[in-house]
């Protein structure tokens, strides 16, 4: 597809990374094989992508690369631990991508979302139910439910396309951008009130 685009168009403006999926569970109890998994889609399925347009816009000297975080990419919480990890992954993996390609013509820009009216509750939901949790993270597992309960009130995805779409198509994008509200609130939160305070301020909202 990337190789008929290259003949078709002469060229490659843009890559927009956003395949994903969140095992959730407590890292004690999510298999190494899940865990791989996970980077294998969250990460390296990423970084496959930018390997295949990456020659192209060196060529072309232009091009903006978008890859999709999260608000966990900066804030881990607990049951999200392997996704969270993924997630810091791609914002590190960003970051030094940025260095490494802004002479020559190529931005990269981070959108990280924080709750999202989508299916990823519902299904990762799922997924949650094969990982086989002993008594002692049953609140945890509670938590869980708890944090994304707000889901469907959420906004829609659009707000996503919108953020894209500024991304790929200003002068200068930006670096990195946090939206709706409660991801950007929640690392300013994580800032101000220092890593400390801010676990207790989550397991309060988690009940555990």
């Amino acid at each position: 597809m990337l190789q008929s685009l290259i003949l078709t168009k002469g060229r490659i403006d843009v890559l927009v990374n956003n395949a994903g999926f969140g095992q959730l569970g407590a890292i004690e109890c999510v298999s190494m094989e899940a865990a791989h998994y996970q980077f294998e889609v969250n990460i390296f399925g990423y970084a496959r992508f930018m390997h295949a347009v990456l020659p192209q816009m060196r060529k072309q000297e232009s091009g903006c690369i978008v890859n999709i975080s999260s608000i966990l990419g900066q804030i881990a919480l607990p049951g999200f631990g392997w996704y969270a990890a993924s997630k810091h992954a791609i914002e590190a993996l960003s970051e030094s991508l940025r260095g490494e390609v802004k002479a020559l013509g190529i931005d990269v820009v981070v959108i990280a979302p924080g709750l999202i009216k989508t299916e990823f509750a519902a299904k990762q939901f799922e997924l949650l139910k094969t990982i086989s949790h002993p008594l002692a993270y049953q609140k945890i597992i509670a938590g869980l439910y708890k944090l994304l309960a707000g889901e469907p009130a959420a906004p829609g995805p659009e707000i996503i396309a919108r953020a894209v779409l500024r991304a790929v198509t200003k002068s200068i994008p930006p670096v990195r951008h946090a939206l709706p509200w409660d991801s950007k609130t929640a690392v300013f939160a994580r800032w101000l009130l220092g890593g400390r305070l801010f676990a207790w301020a989550v397991r309060q909202q988690m009940r555990i």
